[in-house]
């Protein structure tokens, strides 16, 4: 068992077949097995396209953070009333997302970024057909098992709860690995721009989605009361269609590099393409050498950094020079499990999780504070929670974008330069706090104080994904950002 459980938690990267070398140069590319592929020879492939796909993927995933909109039309449509009883909804996704993140990482690197985003999108679409079977309640096979449940004591309507919350959560977490992943692997030279445009998609489907439920449920905002509810049983199945069908196109488009990939001199680890070695030879002396399916022999009698999967920096530490070979010397190669219980993800995770919890706290709170301390209307609280949220996609876009450019101006190593942004973030924050509770402000000031305070905590919620690349290598990237999105899950559930 234990045996199992580390050969998961060890990364493999798998050998592309000729068929799939072929099949990947279009841009539209489906499997059933792994080894036969269909495509659709007319349009060709480009990175931009599966940026832009991802980008969609993204903005659907936006959806589950938008389920906050949702919360009181579900109250009044099964219990009568606004009783926060679907509060737990969003809880029990946050949890699973964040499960789903954590332990997926290996999975989608040793299958490819495609499996990952088709799990990922069966996963969803199983989700919606249960939520719509839930709120309907229309299917005799479902009402029995209601009332099995109810035998044992499960209220039928927490139906719903579960199977959002398990098949959509799990499943928006698989969506999220697979998309970093792959654009980090594509885009070596723009990895904070690629960072920046996904999460300030997943920020504006938030936005998008909420002004989405908020319309179907006839209200003017966020903190409107819901005394409509008709148009709740069509809520899912609408736009679960919408959302598979986007997920159904990223699947098709999404896929990993193949080992010789390089843009702009530089390959998918960011050695210069005149300096790094062979690819053959990384794949065939570091990158499977940890696998199962390798003679334990072999294994034995090679180089002692077994089943790496970042670049060994004693292979081209004698061609690098100046800010290259600064930064590799850094990023020495780490086994998975290595990474995973290093003192580096340790303070990433803590200075993470420094930078995204005040925001949640100010975000809960905001009703009283507008209404309570100003004494502010409801209209001007939703107009504040719907500009806080847009702000906080653009600085998801924003902060990671600083980042590339202090790396080409100054020509810093790309780990120092995220660090010194999110630093930059975290020491704002830090200062807001400090600030805000001391200072007599007009509500003007606190309404720019509290944009400028989500604006820098979307920043950190997306650099996030360029530093963990930076850190621990685009083979690990995935894993380590899930590992790092449970942080995320955790400050939603306990904040």
């Amino acid at each position: 068992m234990l045996h199992c459980v580390a050969n998961y938690w060890k990364v493999v990267v798998p050998t592309k077949s000729v068929a799939e070398l072929d099949a990947d140069q279009w841009l539209f590319v489906a499997t059933f097995d792994g080894t036969t592929y269909f495509w659709f020879p007319r349009l060709q492939f480009s990175r931009w396209w599966l940026l832009a796909v991802c980008s969609l993927a993204n903005l659907c995933t936006g959806s589950l953070l938008a389920f906050t909109s949702l919360y009181d039309g579900l109250d009044v449509y099964f219990y009568g009333s606004q009783t926060k009883e679907s509060v737990s909804i969003q809880l029990q996704t946050y949890v699973w997302l964040g499960l789903s993140a954590a332990v997926s990482g290996p999975l989608v690197e040793k299958r490819g970024a495609r499996f990952g985003m088709t799990a990922g999108t069966v996963v969803i679409a199983v989700g919606f057909v249960m939520s719509q079977l839930a709120v309907g309640a229309f299917s005799p096979t479902f009402l029995t098992v209601g009332y099995e449940l109810e035998v044992i004591g499960v209220d039928p309507n927490d139906l719903y709860d579960c199977r959002y919350a398990v098949f959509c959560g799990a499943g928006f977490g698989l969506v999220l690995i697979a998309t970093m992943a792959a654009t980090q692997k594509w885009f070596p030279d723009l990895r904070g721009l690629v960072s920046g445009v996904l999460m300030f998609a997943f920020g504006v489907g938030n936005a998008m989605w909420t002004a989405i439920y908020t319309k179907l449920l006839h209200r003017r905002g966020l903190f409107d009361p819901v005394t409509d509810v008709t148009n709740v049983p069509t809520i899912f199945w609408s736009n679960g269609i919408a959302i598979v069908l986007a997920l159904v196109l990223a699947s098709l488009v999404i896929r990993t590099p193949p080992s010789t990939f390089t843009v702009n001199g530089h390959d998918i680890h960011c050695v210069p393409e005149t300096k790094a070695p062979d690819p053959k030879h990384i794949e065939d002396e570091y990158l499977k050498l940890g696998g199962p399916s390798v003679p334990s022999s072999r294994r034995a009698a090679a180089h002692p950094c077994l089943g790496m999967t970042l670049v060994n920096y004693s292979v081209v530490q004698r061609e690098l020079e100046g800010t290259d070979m600064h930064y590799f010397a850094q990023v020495k190669a780490l086994s998975l499990l290595q990474c995973i219980f290093s003192s580096d993800f340790l303070c990433l995770y803590v200075a993470f999780a420094a930078t995204i919890i005040p925001a949640q706290v100010l975000s809960t709170e905001l009703v009283d504070i507008c209404t309570g301390v100003f004494h502010e209307s409801i209209d001007a609280t939703n107009a504040l929670m719907t500009t806080g949220v847009l702000v906080n996609a653009a600085g998801r876009l924003v902060v990671p974008l600083m980042s590339d450019a202090f790396i080409r101006i100054f020509y810093a190593n790309p780990a120092l330069a995220r660090k010194a942004v999110l630093m930059l973030v975290l020491t704002y924050q830090v200062v807001y706090l400090v600030m805000a509770p001391k200072a007599t402000m007009a509500f003007t000031a606190f309404r720019v104080f509290s944009l400028s305070f989500v604006f820098a905590s979307g920043g950190s919620m997306a650099i996030i994904q360029c530093f963990a690349t930076d850190m621990f290598g685009v083979y690990h990237a995935g894993t380590m950002y899930g590992l790092l999105l449970t942080c995320w899950s955790l400050r939603a559930i306990l904040v």
